[in-house]
């Protein structure tokens, strides 16, 4: 694995690494400066597992990610500011975790379920996001998916064949019903709706709610 979080790292003296550009955004007082600042994250090895760009104020990835296509499972860019998930983390088609909490993220590109068929665990939480594209049944192996403190007012009636999922948070969004396909999904353990704008209860039963 690989973490640079909370770090701005320099160019080393030797020069045989792959390097991944990233682009960083400085605040100044209560907003944001124009001023950028580039830094290359160089990467010895070409067979990284997990790449951990957490809290780094990264807006931008550039695509010499793809050279890691192969080996990368694990990304994890959370707590900085990207507007929406970069185009190149779909080719990246082993992933099986992403975190992308606290971002500004306002759309999930249908493009993300249709590449990353073995994704496990997808994590917007607290982003800006008002719905959910209708293949979200693509991600076949999904597990745990949090969507909490965004602005979800409705559910795509495909998340109901989500045969894997097991944990599902979506508190604090904007949502007033469910789709009767929610009953479809018998391996829900774990299910988070607190804080939102339900008028009825659904009416569904999932047999393997435990909390």
């Amino acid at each position: 694995s690989y973490t640079i979080n909370e770090n701005c790292l320099r160019k080393p003296q030797e020069s045989p690494y792959v390097s991944i550009w990233v682009s960083f955004i400085f605040k100044w007082n209560f907003g944001v400066r124009s001023s950028i600042k580039e830094c290359e994250v160089y990467l010895c090895k070409s067979d990284i597992s997990t790449v951990n760009l957490s809290n780094s104020q990264v807006y931008y990835l550039d695509r010499k990610l793809r050279a890691h296509a192969v080996s990368l499972n694990k990304l994890y860019l959370d707590h900085n500011f990207f507007l929406c998930i970069p185009e190149d983390v779909a080719t990246l088609t082993n992933l099986v975790d992403i975190n992308l909490e606290c971002n500004l993220i306002t759309t999930l590109s249908p493009l993300i379920p249709h590449m990353l068929k073995n994704l496990e665990k997808l994590n917007l939480n607290s982003n800006m996001l008002v719905d959910l594209p209708s293949n979200i049944n693509q991600l076949i192996n999904l597990k745990i998916l949090c969507l909490d403190n965004n602005f979800i007012e409705n559910v795509p009636y495909e998340m109901g064949d989500l045969a894997e999922l097991h944990t599902l948070s979506m508190q604090n969004n904007n949502l007033r019903s469910l789709p009767p396909s929610f009953g479809n999904l018998h391996n829900i353990s774990i299910l988070n709706l607190n804080n939102n704008k339900f008028i009825t209860l659904p009416y569904f039963v999932l047999p393997g709610l435990t909390s």
